[in-house]
């Protein structure tokens, strides 16, 4: 990020990301519905030389990982420790 600006948009990008993934955590399996070492073949062998944009970054990382996580906040899981302390 190289001004005030660009790391606003940043930020404002990550919240609504974050709200959008809790607004739909009731929706979403409680284990993952992938088998463990998927990923590894899906990352590149070696790191970039230059920098990538955090959009692009963003947008390739989450058809990876967001459809794939556990929801461990979800109501349907035992391990919600906030419902279970209630």
């Amino acid at each position: 990020m190289t001004s005030s600006a660009e790391f606003r948009e940043f930020g404002k990008a990550m919240v609504d990301y974050v709200a959008d993934y809790l607004d739909g955590i009731r929706d979403r399996p409680v284990l993952p519905q992938v088998k463990p070492g998927y990923l590894a073949p899906l990352v590149p062998g070696e790191a970039p030389e230059e920098p990538e944009d955090w959009k692009v970054r963003g947008e390739s990382s989450n058809s990876y990982s967001y459809s794939n996580s556990n929801s461990s906040n979800s109501s349907n899981s035992s391990r919600n420790s906030f419902s279970n302390t209630l």
